[in-house]
């Protein structure tokens, strides 16, 4: 099934996708490298009722890896032993039975019990089993040297890693000098030797000839599941039980939407709108007006994920965890509470850090010519960094590493990366890493996100060493399909419903974006401020644009066609359902009236050159904030400039416009006198920065205004 490359196969293959045995169509998880040694370990650990740690991480990824292992695992310890305890010696088919039973008698919400410490983890002591969270900021990504003492302290006979381990060599040689086995399960790239576990599964490893590499790290934990069935003929009975937790981890770490990560996600959805998914997730669902029949890939990734990392991020990971594991609706009440208590905690915080990054990416205007951006943030909290790091990344459609010095002394820094696009950045930071491993203190992360930490003396050595070999390779978009929706032919409510049983569209499998071309009519402003617009196109379909007040004013400066990109959904109000079309960019056609051009600064009067530089400040200033940082001339003078300045000064028709020579010439002279600051991209598009206006402008420190101006005193 993995040779479903095509949009349209994927569409049709899920569309059709059966509710039973979709296992069958998931790839040979005994394909993965150590698979088998992985199954025969642990299945010898769970007839021999050893006592087991299962290891995860602070992020979403990481609790829905944990939660969907110590599930599974609590599940057969619970059967195991019943079986065991009545002399049931052969495992099947007693094991597929006790587990069918134990599936509709919903008896297991009573087992799920959930015993912590202030400040340990998860245990459930009468099957021997415990889930640890490493702490954010205390122990950092990976195995800890206080989680090593404490799995030996309690003497703990297996060690189960998930979404992390391969590279915590040395704690695991101490772990097995205890005489404690460690089982690695991960997905992140693996260094060139691998620790000695005694199995490490990881897509990513050199000798995997695994088809699926962009498997999350709760997938990894779904196909060791899939794994334990298929070896105790249980076909179904585990993983149907979590596959809406596992699907998290997919869509949290942004992974690329496979087939079979698709299948996994579809799968997940399909539970939820049957009313059967997790309590904690139903609850959470429930509290965010999120209707379970039409759940999109967007809706989880923009306000499921960013609850649990929250929690992560700035606060306890276990609150996470304890909602993904909880079978009672009373107990999930109080852990969804907490969560979204944790997620505005952490959006107030954010805003600071964002504005932060912000002034010193005005202060160090040149830093924005790098190809990654490294912006420090002093003191900021290094949970949110990473998110800093992705709304920089999205504004300035480039790689983006954020640091702070907030967890430890002032001579460390902590970063975290998001990549831009088909840049690898994880290949650049690593290739840095194996050249100058003297400038890294930890590094480790895949294609989409890095984390890393250096000496904060080294701050200037290690970007310039990084931006020297980040200039080497190829900052692109990611590749985007567009539909033409000629005569106003945009999707409808039956088709959009219809496109809802193809999710998930995200990563790598994006959702159709949109191309429309026509007239408009009946624009208006929403919103208490104004800052939203309502636009009706010819046939009256009614359009959204969010946070872009100036359409408002510039459609009603020309009686022209709009070309817009639209996102289509489906939106709920008051029961009623209805199709929504949200714009995502625009381009208005150029005025039809004829405008006087400004051809060419140079000869000009001296005040004339003063009015057109104004003007062109002010409509810059404007569409920065408003568009793109993005710029060419081309498109500027014919459209923008001449709207923005009608719309700047209220005037329904406006004076000029200017040819794409003046446009040049007039940015010449606002970056020699340091209002804006210019970053050539190609021949035809720059990357501008509006610099803040500290003082009174001379123009005579512009050399090119003077030798350009008129003298009007001859």
């Amino acid at each position: 099934m993995e040779s479903l490359n095509n949009s349209d196969a994927i569409d049709a293959a899920l569309a059709s996708l059966p509710s039973e045995n979709w296992q069958d169509s998931l790839l040979d998880p005994f394909a993965l490298p150590d698979m088998a040694k992985f199954i025969t370990v642990l299945q010898q650990a769970l007839i021999e009722k050893r006592k087991i740690l299962i290891y995860g991480d602070y992020d979403l990824d990481g609790m829905s890896a944990a939660a969907t292992l110590y599930l599974t695992l609590l599940r057969l310890k619970y059967a195991l032993q019943e079986l065991q305890n009545a002399g049931e010696l052969e495992i099947n088919p007693k094991l597929a039975e006790f587990l069918q039973n134990l599936q509709s008698s919903g008896d297991f919400s009573q087992i799920v019990a959930q015993t912590r410490t202030d400040a340990g983890p998860i245990i459930q002591a009468d099957y021997n089993l415990a889930v640890y969270i490493p702490d954010r900021l205390q122990e950092g990504y990976s195995i800890s040297e206080k989680a090593v003492n404490y799995i030996i302290s309690e003497k703990y006979d297996l060690v189960i890693t998930v979404d992390c381990g391969v590279k915590s060599a040395a704690e695991i040689a101490k772990l097995n000098n205890a005489g404690i086995t460690v089982l690695v399960s991960d997905h992140h790239e693996c260094p060139e030797i691998l620790p000695p576990a005694a199995a490490v599964v990881n897509p990513k490893r050199e000798d995997s000839a695994y088809e699926n590499r962009d498997l999350s790290g709760s997938a990894v934990v779904l196909k060791i599941v899939q794994a334990l069935e298929q070896s105790w003929r249980i076909k179904g009975l585990l993983t149907s039980e979590i596959v809406e937790i596992a699907a998290l981890g997919i869509i949290s770490d942004v992974m690329q939407l496979s087939w079979e990560n698709c299948l996994i996600v579809r799968i997940a959805f399909n539970k939820i709108k049957a009313g059967k998914a997790q309590v904690g997730l139903a609850i959470l669902l429930q509290k965010l007006n999120l209707a379970p029949q039409r759940l999109t890939y967007a809706d989880v990734a923009f306000y499921i994920c960013p609850k649990f990392n929250a929690c992560g991020r700035i606060s306890d990971p276990y609150i996470g965890l304890s909602c993904l594991l909880a079978a009672k609706s009373d107990f999930a009440d109080k852990c969804v509470a907490e969560l979204l208590a944790v997620n505005e905690q952490r959006k107030l915080m954010t805003e600071k850090a964002a504005e932060l990054a912000e002034n010193y990416l005005y202060a160090h205007a040149d830093a924005l010519q790098n190809t990654i951006l490294c912006v420090p943030l002093s003191a900021v909290h290094a949970g949110i960094i990473g998110i800093v790091a992705a709304k920089l990344q999205e504004k300035y459609l480039k790689p983006c590493l954020c640091f702070t010095n907030s967890d430890d002394s002032e001579k460390i820094l902590k970063a975290s990366g998001r990549s831009y696009g088909n840049f690898d950045l994880y290949k650049v930071v690593n290739t840095l890493f194996h050249r100058r491993p003297e400038l890294f203190i930890s590094f480790g992360g895949h294609k989409q996100a890095v984390g890393l930490s250096i000496k904060s003396e080294d701050f200037p050595k290690f970007t310039a060493a990084l931006q020297e070999l980040a200039a080497n390779e190829n900052l692109l978009p990611e590749n985007i399909t567009y539909k033409y929706s000629a005569a106003d032919n945009l999707p409808d409510l039956p088709e959009l419903l219809q496109r809802n049983a193809t999710e998930p569209y995200g990563q790598g499998r994006r959702a159709p974006i949109y191309l429309y071309c026509g007239a408009y009519r009946n624009i208006a402003a929403l919103g208490k401020e104004g800052k939203h617009v309502r636009l009706e196109t010819a046939t009256g379909k009614k359009l959204l644009a969010f946070n872009r007040p100036e359409l408002q004013k510039m459609c009603t400066l020309t009686p022209n066609n709009i070309v817009l990109l639209l996102e289509a959904g489906i939106n709920e109000y008051r029961g009623n359902l209805s199709a929504q079309y949200v714009i995502k960019n625009y381009c208005l056609t150029p005025l039809t009236h004829k405008l006087r051009t400004v051809m060419n600064l140079q000869g000009l009067k001296a005040t004339t050159i003063y009015q057109v530089l104004v003007d062109y400040y002010l409509v810059l200033s404007k569409f920065s904030a408003s568009a793109l940082v993005y710029f060419s001339d081309a498109a500027f003078v014919a459209t923008y400039f001449p709207l923005l300045r009608a719309y700047l000064h209220n005037e329904m028709q406006t004076e000029y416009t200017l040819s794409v020579t003046a446009s040049i010439q007039c940015r010449q002279i606002l970056a020699e006198l340091g209002i804006i600051s210019v970053f050539p991209l190609t021949n035809e598009v720059q990357l501008l920065k509006i610099n803040r206006l500290q003082q009174k402008i001379n123009l005579q420190a512009a050399p090119s205004y003077c030798r350009w101006v008129q003298n009007e005193n001859k």
